[in-house]
């Protein structure tokens, strides 16, 4: 899958770039909200890994960029706040797959986005809806 990762900690960006392009993805990384809208100008983006906060626009309003430039792009929003204790972040965007808290092993997000690409090869955007009802407990 072609991958954007953005986050305003260059190394976390980076490490979590490796671990993705050890799994054969195309990893393009950005430190901030107008890097990232410039990249997803120019790219076609499968999976979008956003930091929830971020210099230039965080994950939210990057999310919603993304329905425009590619509406079969789902994003991963990662936090360090501790104010969306309920899942909130899945309803706020149609393309948010999943949210998850830091740190985030590298382990962990190649976990998760294995299976994102399992789902979405198998079912597409169904499969996307059926991990987000879960994650809500529908």
């Amino acid at each position: 899958m072609k991958c954007l990762v953005a986050d305003d900690n260059a190394d976390l960006a980076r490490l979590w770039a490796l671990a993705l392009s050890a799994d054969g993805h195309h990893v393009t990384t950005c430190i901030d909200g107008h890097d990232a809208v410039n990249q997803m100008r120019v790219a076609d983006f499968d999976l979008l890994v956003l930091d929830l906060f971020m210099p230039g626009g965080g994950a939210l309003a990057l999310a919603r960029v993304a329905i425009y430039n590619n509406p079969d792009a789902q994003v991963v929003v990662i936090t360090g706040a501790e104010c969306f204790a309920y899942g909130e972040l899945l309803e706020m965007g149609e393309n948010i797959a999943m949210v998850l808290r830091k740190p985030v092993s590298p382990k962990d997000l190649r976990s998760l986005v294995s299976h994102l690409e399992t789902k979405r090869r198998s079912g597409g955007a169904q499969g996307f809806e059926a991990i987000q009802q879960s994650a809500n407990g529908i």
